[in-house]
This record gives C-alpha cells, structure tokens and sequence, in this order.
C-alpha cells in the first residue's frame, strides 16, 4: 500500500523537474500570524450580525420598543444578500491597492459607524441608528470580499478547510460577543461604552490588515504582482465563464435550506408550549456555538485528521440533519412529552432540546463540507468575487424558504412541516452527491495532499 501510494508523490516530483506549468498547484502559504489575522476578520464580520440578530432584539423590547419597529432590525441583514452587486468592483481595487488596504479601509468605516452609534439613543432615533447599523453591515459585508480573496489566493485548495474553520469559529465567536456582549456589558457600562468598546476592536483589525502581506502568487499559479494586469477582467458575468456555474449556485442556494425551514418554527414551537422568550434566546445562542464552534472544527477535523472527502462529509452530515428532522417531526406527532412540557423553569423535556441541538451540530459539519468545496470551486482570477455569488446564494436561497416555512406549518402543522423539510433535504443531498464532483475540480490536489505518503505539491513555475 505505501508503494502504491509513493508513485504518485514520485510522478509529483518528475513534473516538477521538467518545469510544467498545467501539473503545477500553488503551494499553501500559511502561518499562524495570518491565521490570527482570518479569525479576528471574521470576528469582525460577526461582531454586528450577532448585535442585531442576538442582542439588539431584546435590548430594544427591554426599553420598551415595539415589535414592529424590532421586526425592521432584518433590514440589516440585506448588504449580505446583496453584496455580489459591488464584489467585483471591491475586488479589482483590492487587486490594484492590496486586500490588506481594502480591508482596513472597511474596517476604519465599521470604526466610525461604531462611533457615531454610540451617540445615537435606538429609543427615540431609532431609524437613524437602523440606517447606521445597515452601514455597518455593508462595510463588513465589503471587507468580506477582500478577505475571501487574501486567504483563497494565499492559500489554495489545500487550505480550504482550514480558511472555512477560521471562518466559522471567528464569525460565530464574533456573533456570540455581539449579542451578549451588547445585553451584558449594555446593561453595566451603557450602549455608548459597549459601541466605542466595538469601534476599537476594529480599529485594532484594521491596524492588523494593514501589516498583511501579499501572496506570492495566485490560484493559477502566476505571480501576484501579474495579477494586477488582470485586474479589469475581474467581472460578475466571469463567474458564469467557468464549468456548471448554475450547478454550483443551485447547490448553494439549498444546501442550508433545512436549517431555514426549521430553525424558526422550531423557536415557534417552543413559544406555543410554554418556554420562555429569555429561554428561547439560551438555546438559540447554545445551538450558534453548537453550530460554529462544534460542529465546524468537527467537519474540519474530518476532513484533515480522518482524511475524508468534503462530499462525503458533506452528505453524511446532511443525510443527519435529515433524519433528526424526521425524528422531530414523528416525536411530536406522538406527542411524546408535549404535555408536561416545560414543567418548571427550565426543566424542558429533553427530546425538544436534544434534537434541535444535535441537528445544530450535523447542520455545522456538512457547511463544513460544503464550504471546501465552494472554496475550492471558486479558485481562479476572482476568488472574492466569485466566493461573494455563491454566498449570497445562501442568504437569498435562506431567506425564501425562511418565508415560506411559516406558510408550510400554518397549514401542515409542526410535524408534517419538519417530516416534510426533512424528506426535501434528503432528495436535495441524494442530487448533491451527483452533483459536487462536477463542481469541485480541485478536489483532487486536496486529497493528495492529505496522503502520508505524498510530497508537498509542486509551486509553479516563476
């Protein structure tokens, strides 16, 4: 077996030696200094999200504010759908001036948002502070682009799963320290103090962006300092250039579309049997860290450690997220616990906790496998533009079925809505599993590299 697996390494090494360019990759380059830098901008990227998702919600019904003002907080939430109308034009800047410039520009903008917010009382100006806090999300959502770009062409398709782990464990740091942060040190040292408190945590990004230092060469394998040539060919209407880009939308588009289906009716489901808002607020924040910091680092730790492949990651996690739907779906049809649920406080029956909690943990493992691919699916001359499509994929494909899931419980009912989206997803995760490999053409200079027995893969030529 270790001979078989040698040859490869060997017919690696030949290529090198005579010089040719179509069986070369380019090498990862990665320290732990740039992967400090990742997970404090993607902190940044979550630190607002998890204010207006987690945190201002409650914040603003403690002072007396009312639901129909709070429901307009969603608005925030659009520069993230809709960030792939300025990608291209982010990313040829960020090709010409450097992504680290480009981002500590958005970062310094997301510093002085912070600013004026903290002058800014939500309760008697409260659509000013909405405009601001919408400000806020585009200049992150910005930043998001030019970091996409750094770590994809810094790091290649070796490093996809390692970039999606940063992302997720320091996006959803950034979205637990946003939403507590704002009810607890809010409620001690004000809003003003909790503000300034977040505009120098992004000045302190933007300090570190500025020190970021370039890669030596791209995703092709060409020197960096060429790619500024291609700068005005960085386009949106590139990303339908390459093969089965409606493939690789149409799986994005759905592959979170159990969690939109669910995540929100099982909340309802909770309220209509008792629990608590403040109750449904724990667990909501529990199952985030479920999702990021569990269930991604384990997806990770598959992929590098166990040496499986992001489809069948993937798959496998999603076929559970299926299942424990289906499991939600038939303990409520028999009404297992329903009755005496919650019967003190916090003392809920189990089966309500325990499955929601474990899909949170599958949900974060398959985006773990899905991300590699996505990621390694966009590598080329646009990464950040590219990468930004298929993201807002997500958030369009999330946001529609989020809607049309009230409209499915209402007239289902909460068993045959999640017995429904449960059997939906699995058909959709059966049609993905035909449907990665095409999409994901670097899938096998990941998987080389994942063997003992093979070398580093070859750099390109200069």
């Amino acid at each position: 077996m270790g001979r078989l697996r040698a040859r490869p390494a060997l017919d690696l090494a030949h290529h090198s030696r005579h010089k040719d360019p179509r069986m070369t990759t380019p090498a990862p380059q990665t320290n732990r200094r740039d992967d400090a830098l990742l997970a404090v901008l993607f902190f940044a990227q979550g630190l607002p999200t998890g204010l207006a998702w987690l945190g201002l919600p409650a914040w603003l019904r403690s002072h007396g504010a009312a639901l129909d003002t709070i429901g307009l907080v969603s608005l925030t939430f659009l520069p993230w759908a809709l960030k792939f109308l300025w990608a291209a034009p982010v990313e040829r800047l960020a090709v010409r001036l450097g992504c680290g410039r480009v981002i500590a520009a958005t970062q310094l903008a997301a510093a002085l948002a912070y600013a004026v917010l903290a002058a800014v009382d939500l309760r008697t100006h409260f659509l000013p502070g909405l405009a601001l806090l919408t400000l806020l999300a585009a200049a992150c959502a910005t930043q998001d682009v030019a970091t996409d770009r750094h770590a994809i062409v810094r790091r290649g398709a070796v490093g996809a799963a390692r970039i999606n782990t940063l992302r997720f464990a320091g996006f959803t740091g950034g979205m637990l320290a946003g939403g507590a942060g704002l009810l607890l040190a809010g409620a001690t040292a004000g809003w003003a103090a909790f503000m300034l408190a977040c505009a120098s945590a992004m000045i302190i990004a933007a300090a570190m962006a500025m020190r970021m230092k370039p890669a030596a060469r791209t995703p092709g394998g060409a020197p960096e300092h060429r790619a500024r040539d291609d700068a005005a060919r960085v386009r949106l209407r590139g990303f339908f250039e390459r093969a089965h880009p409606w493939t690789l939308l149409a799986l994005a588009l759905l592959f979170k579309s159990a969690s939109a289906a669910s995540e929100s009716m099982v909340k309802s489901f909770w309220v209509d049997h008792g629990v608590t808002l403040e109750q449904v607020g724990i667990m909501t924040a529990v199952n985030l860290g479920l999702w990021g910091l569990v269930g991604a680092p384990l997806g990770a730790w598959l992929l590098g450690r166990k040496g499986l492949s992001a489809r069948g990651v993937a798959a496998g996690a999603g076929l559970c997220v299926a299942l424990l739907l289906g499991l939600l779906a038939a303990c409520i049809h028999g009404g297992l616990g329903i009755t005496w649920l919650p019967t003190s406080g916090i003392e809920w029956d189990w089966v309500y906790v325990l499955l929601p909690a474990l899909q949170a943990v599958a949900d974060g493992v398959a985006s773990m496998g899905f991300f590699t691919v996505f990621t390694r699916a966009v590598i080329g001359r646009q990464p950040g533009t590219d990468l930004t499509l298929v993201m807002c994929a997500e958030s369009l494909g999330g946001l529609a079925l989020g809607a049309l899931a009230g409209v499915s419980a209402a007239r289902l009912g909460y068993a045959a809505h999640f017995a429904l989206a449960g059997a939906a997803y699995a058909a959709y995760i059966a049609w993905a599993w035909r449907a990665l490999p095409r999409v994901d053409v670097h899938a096998a200079v990941d998987e080389r590299a994942s063997q003992p027995f093979t070398v580093t893969p070859a750099r390109a030529l200069p």
